[in-house]
């Protein structure tokens, strides 16, 4: 049987990772914890890096008006970069 996919990644694997994603609001700011990639992976069109991902539009625990906040995060780095 076909796994289901959403973009690039496994149903599974975007469950796996949305659990980790630890969202609150914090003095009036949106505070986001996402783990980062280890190492960083290539983008799909492969000019930068990704550093960390949502891996497209997630529902978060943070609530605004008591509506769950939607969040979609990629960080990245340019591939081309020097170091700092």
């Amino acid at each position: 049987m076909p796994r289901a996919t959403c973009g690039r990644f496994t149903i599974r694997e975007l469950w796996d990772k949305g659990p980790s994603m630890e969202t609150s609001i914090e003095n009036g700011c949106l505070v986001v914890r996402i783990p980062l990639e280890s190492p960083p992976r290539p983008s799909s069109t492969g000019k930068t890096l990704l550093v960390a991902t949502t891996g497209g539009n997630v529902l978060t625990t943070a609530k605004v008006d008591g509506k769950a906040i939607t969040l979609g995060l990629n960080a990245y780095v340019r591939k081309d970069a020097a170091p700092a």
